[in-house]
């Protein structure tokens, strides 16, 4: 069900606005460990179609903070996805940390 919701609302809008209008915000407010990882993972399915510019700099803070997380699986989502991130940016990490 979670997925079909995820395609039509991809469908209305990019996948971009829903990174940063639907991930971002479940990333930052929710108190439920599987939702953040949920979140984080969608937000590397984003990174790897668009680019770093699909979580812009908020999402990039937000992913990091997530690597201070006490749960080893939202460290390990976070990691990947950062890790994604500097692909991305071709190790470049002068911009990573602008």
């Amino acid at each position: 069900m979670y997925t079909e919701i995820v395609e039509k609302f991809i469908e209305v809008a990019d996948i971009q606005k829903y990174c940063i209008i639907c991930c971002l915000t479940v990333l930052e407010s929710s108190q439920y460990l599987k939702a953040r990882i949920l979140a984080i993972d969608e937000c590397r399915k984003a990174v790897n179609e668009i680019g770093p510019n699909s979580l812009g700099k908020r999402g990039i803070q937000s992913i990091s903070k997530c690597l201070d997380d006490s749960s080893r699986e939202c460290r390990s989502s976070a990691i990947k996805t950062m890790t994604l991130i500097r692909d991305k940016l071709n190790g470049d990490q002068v911009r990573l940390f602008k």
